[in-house]
């Protein structure tokens, strides 16, 4: 199955969609992403959530611990190496 990815306004449209009524906003989304709670890819200054994790994640299924990738999927070392 290919996964559903959307940018974070797309993936709030799908929401409302769903839920017009919905309170989640914009700003709760990328507040979630930022912290590792939903996982997502960046891709130049833009971050792209698959809707089906988000939807889970949403009804309180279990996700697993999200990593933000860079593009090129090197992900950033924590500790310094060199002096």
């Amino acid at each position: 199955m290919m996964a559903r990815m959307r940018t974070i306004g797309e993936a709030i449209a799908a929401i409302r969609e769903s839920d017009p009524q919905t309170a989640f906003t914009q700003n709760a989304l990328r507040h979630m992403i930022k912290n590792g709670e939903v996982p997502s890819v960046r891709v130049g200054t833009k971050y792209l959530v698959n809707l089906d994790i988000l939807f889970s994640y949403l009804n309180n299924q279990e996700v697993k611990p999200a990593r933000i990738l860079s593009p090129s999927g090197i992900r950033p070392v924590k500790e310094k190496i060199y002096g």
